[in-house]
């Protein structure tokens, strides 16, 4: 990975970049080509404040991991994670990086840069292969080919670059991420200080909109409504700077194309009025608005070449949610008597639209407004649907008496009418005015006759010159056709086309974000599932693991029933995703589970194999599944709202248990799309529950057979306490070769044995078994422990046994506390007591089996110490240094709470696994003279 203050040069080919308006692309473009040096970076000047732009690299290779790794790496580089927005820059990413991985079949780049200010990234995916990338419209029946098709739709801009000096290409996109509280008038005053590197961040934010200038306003929709208009529209922010110019105000004043971009208000204010704005032009707006705005007042303004025309103009302002307060005057020449009727509908619309977002446009204010404006009783929107038939979506009436049969129609059958007036205009791509509807029998109908509505006037909407709708005005007197209307509607009528494709393309965006929501759902559900059955071994922690992982991302609470082998039926999990709320989790779990003789949903499931959900459940509801009153309480007070319960299957369809999606406290209402996909997931569920049952049988009787082979119970021995405790390895299932032994030698004496055997298999468990009974015969034999040691090394090499083995004997002589020990190869003990930890530094001799030897034997009293023998499971980890877990071995025990050898020996064992569970099996044995 690299980090460094530079971009990379692009090595653009072309001069069109999808995903941008060519005024955004170039302002962008020039702003980077001043990035670029002649050896493909450079270093970017300073900003102001001294923060440079912030870039990121990091190199993936061509797998399918890697895609995993590209959004971790882009995760870990946003501020906030949280911020709204940051998933749909994860998505895009995973689709640029699956894109490489799959298509070009090449080794990788992901590049983050994040500009000066805030809330602007660009997020790059370099590869190595030839050819240019085509976003295709997706094939609904396809699982594939919605990569670019996503960006398209989510980034605020994106492009593909070609590169110039080596094969390949970059793939990128830019987004803004606002920060949580900041507003976007502060967030672009902070991009303002940065000089050229504020234009690149500007036109890549802008870059949708073609907008040159910080301001994201009028939206797309709206901007294209005041494009065409014939009165002259100026807009700027509150300072007075100017941000939008539609061509009739650039034509007006004669000023070229987009030079007035930028420019401050003040320019157009004539020199004999320039002392009204002494205080600038924010002081004077806030001062003298409620003597301007809304009114049609009358000023000179100033032309580019100095002289001035005598103009009309209404100021109005609003305040957006990301361009912040906007000022916008619509101006038209005084003597101008004919465009004063299309001034006021501009007006109005423009209040109108103002606010409204682009993704949702405000179809019945707009029928309204051309209704009274334009002096019709009834207006109505008609549209295409996906099946080419034509629906009536929006009616607007003068009042509720107006035209009560035709609303009442069009209400109860929205196509009703569409093959009059409506389909003419579709089929013919014409407006249409009617005087009289009496006279025409082709568009009279019975609930026009029946509401006396005596003209109509129809025109079409357009969207990239195809007909997609018809607006449809009607009279309740007789109106001849009036041009201006005609030429008004003609104008309007393809920016309504554009407001209405955006509506549709909103709503298509709508259901293609969930559906990726969903998708990232299912997916992060799987990965976190697969990641517990990687990690965890045990049976029961498996299952209360997947309750967990369940939570949030499927539902508030996520309960799972299993049908043991034996029959019975158990609650093996509940979890909250809401901790304060765990406790009653808890106690539904423990107290609560279903009676498997009642007609709860979890037994009716189990017993038809058939889910069930619903989005609501009632008192009634509840107070039927409930056992008694504490129980409904516990469901009252986790705020049962609604649930899915799905089988898990078995093989043989057989059913083995149930997973019950609760919503508990966020209010989330499941459907029957949230049912399909809990049962795709119990299928997974179910696989990983099979398998790890089937772990945990094996590992069972894989431990259960280690354990047979160990002592049945400690003898006892007079006047002293002996434990023992065997740990199996923390994964598998193979049986180990750990034992420990406790010999009677006599009245006074006792053999206390720990060993260990290479590897984890049957071997290893039957020289473990021969090893044990072999060395107990001996020394009770010999009496001594070097001696005994020595005769079963002997019988190894005689036995042509490969596997290594150690072993530390030790003969306590329990009279006088002397202990006598001698090792082959084994660990040396520790003794503790009053505060202490001491090894006993037992020399060791060889392993058992590798070569022909005499053991040492070695002499310490213990006293009234606790002796502590284990085998190498209790202190070697690959992840540390034998060293390392030795002296904490010891720093352990002399924190011992006691000297009591079944307490030292659960202490010690817990104190040495509680990070990290040994891969090897464990034994300690420990042994202490009784106290008085």
């Amino acid at each position: 990975m690299r980090k460094q203050g530079t971009y990379p040069a692009t090595g653009m080919e072309g001069p069109t970049v999808p995903g941008q308006t060519p005024g955004a692309r170039t302002r962008a473009e020039n702003a980077q080509g001043q990035l670029a040096g002649a050896n493909g970076s450079v270093e970017l000047p300073a900003a102001p404040n001294g923060i440079p732009p912030h870039t990121v690299s990091c190199s993936f290779a061509a797998t399918t991991d890697s895609v995993g790794a590209a959004r971790r790496f882009l995760l870990a580089q946003l501020r906030d994670p949280e911020r709204e927005g940051a998933d749909a820059v994860l998505l895009m990413l995973s689709e640029l990086a699956t894109n490489a991985v799959q298509h070009a079949t090449s080794d990788f780049v992901v590049s983050v840069s994040r500009l000066p200010g805030r809330g602007v990234i660009r997020v790059g995916v370099s590869d190595t292969a030839p050819g240019h990338p085509v976003p295709r419209e997706p094939d609904a029946e396809a699982l594939h080919g919605r990569g670019l098709h996503i960006v398209r739709t989510l980034a605020d801009s994106w492009g593909i670059e070609m590169h110039q000096d080596r094969p390949g290409k970059t793939v990128w996109f830019s987004s803004r991420l606002p920060s949580a509280g900041a507003s976007r008038e502060d967030e672009l005053d902070d991009l303002s200080d940065h000089g050229e590197l504020a234009e690149l961040a500007v036109a890549t934010t802008s870059a949708d909109t073609g907008i040159q200038g910080p301001i994201a306003w009028p939206l797309p929709g709206v901007r294209a409504v005041l494009d065409s208009l014939h009165d002259a529209v100026v807009a700027t922010d509150a300072r007075g700077q100017i941000h939008y110019v539609n061509a009739a105000a650039e034509e007006m004043m004669g000023w070229p194309q987009g030079s007035l971009l930028g420019r401050s208000a003040l320019e157009l204010v004539p020199d004999a009025l320039t002392g009204t704005f002494r205080g600038g032009f924010a002081a004077f707006m806030q001062a003298q608005s409620n003597d301007l705005l809304g009114r049609r007042l009358s000023t000179p303004i100033r032309c580019a070449d100095g002289s001035e025309i005598d103009t009309d103009v209404v100021l109005s302002t609003f305040d957006h949610p990301l361009a912040g307060r906007a000022v916008v005057g619509i101006f038209r020449p005084r003597d101008d008597r004919r465009l004063r009727r299309w001034s006021e509908l501009t007006t109005e619309l423009l209040e109108m639209l103002a606010d409204a977002p682009a993704n949702d446009p405000p179809a019945e204010r707009l029928l309204s407004t051309l209704g009274r404006r334009l002096d019709w009783d009834v207006t109505t929107l008609w549209a295409l649907s996906a099946t080419q038939q034509l629906v009536c979506r929006h009616v607007w009436t003068r009042s509720p008496s107006t035209a009560p049969a035709f609303a009442q129609e069009k209400a109860s059958d929205p196509t009703s009418g569409s093959e009059g007036l409506p389909r003419w205009v579709i089929e013919h791509g014409e407006p249409i005015w009617v005087p009289d509807l009496r006279r025409d029998s082709r568009f009279m109908t019975e609930a026009l006759g029946r509401d006396g509505l005596q003209s109509a006037y129809a025109f079409p909407i357009r969207y990239r010159g195809a007909c997609v709708g018809v607006v449809k005005m009607l009279s309740l007197h007789g109106r001849e056709r009036d041009p201006s209307v005609v030429e008004l509607m003609d104008a309007v009528g393809s920016h309504l086309g554009e407001l209405l494709h955006a509506s549709t393309q909103a709503s298509e965006r709508e259901q293609l974000l969930e559906e990726l929501l969903e998708a990232r759902r299912r997916n992060e559900f799987l990965l976190l599932a697969s990641q517990v059955l990687s990690e965890v071994t045990d049976y029961r922690d498996m299952v209360e693991r997947l309750a967990q992982v369940s939570v949030p991302v499927l539902a508030d609470l996520c309960l799972i029933d299993i049908v043991d082998e034996d029959g019975s039926m158990r609650r093996m999990a509940a979890w909250h995703a809401n901790p304060s709320k765990r406790s009653l989790t808890e106690e539904l779990q423990d107290r609560y589970t279903p009676d498997a003789s009642s007609d709860h949903p979890i037994v009716t499931v189990m017993q038809s194999g058939r889910s069930m959900w619903s989005d609501t459940m009632s008192d009634q509801f509840l107070r039927q599944t409930s056992r008694d009153e504490r129980h409904y309480e516990i469901l009252k007070q986790l705020e049962f709202t609604s649930y899915i319960t799905v089988p898990l299957r078995l093989r043989n369809e057989q059913v083995l248990g149930t997973v019950t999606l609760v919503s508990a406290g966020s209010g989330r209402r499941f459907s029957e799309r949230d049912l399909g996909l809990a049962e795709q997931l119990a299928k997974q569920v179910s696989a990983v529950v099979l398998r790890a049952r089937a772990y945990d049988r094996e590992r069972r009787i894989s431990h259960d057979l280690q354990r047979n082979l160990l002592p049945d119970a400690i003898p006892r021995i007079d006047g002293w306490d002996v434990a023992a405790r065997y740990l199996p390895a923390a994964v598998g299932f193979e049986v180990g070769g750990d034992w420990y032994d406790v010999v009677p030698l006599g009245e006074e004496k006792v053999a206390l044995v720990v060993g260990d055997v290479e590897g984890h298999d049957l071997g290893a468990a039957k020289i473990m078994s021969r090893l044990r009974h072999a060395l107990g015969l001996l020394i009770l034999e010999e009496g001594v422990p070097g001696t005994a040691l020595a005769r079963v090394n002997k019988m190894s090499l005689a036995g042509g046994v490969e596997r290594l083995a150690t072993a530390l004997v030790a003969v306590v002589d329990t009279a006088s506390g002397v202990v006598t020990f001698s090792s082959a190869g084994h660990p040396s003990p520790v003794r503790v007591g009053n505060g202490q930890a001491l090894e006993l530094p037992v020399p060791p001799g060889p392993p058992l089996g590798v070569q022909h030897c005499d053991y040492k034997d070695h002499e310490f009293g213990l006293g009234d110490g606790c002796l502590v023998m284990f085998t190498d499971g209790l202190v070697e980890r690959r992840s540390a240094h034998l060293d390392e877990r030795l002296n904490l071995l010891e720093s352990s025990l002399r924190t011992s709470p006691s000297t009591e050898p079944r307490r030292v020996a659960d202490f010690v064992i817990e104190a040495m696994t509680s990070d990290e569970r040994s891969s090897d099996d464990i034994v300690v044995l420990t042994a202490r003279r009784r106290q008085p």
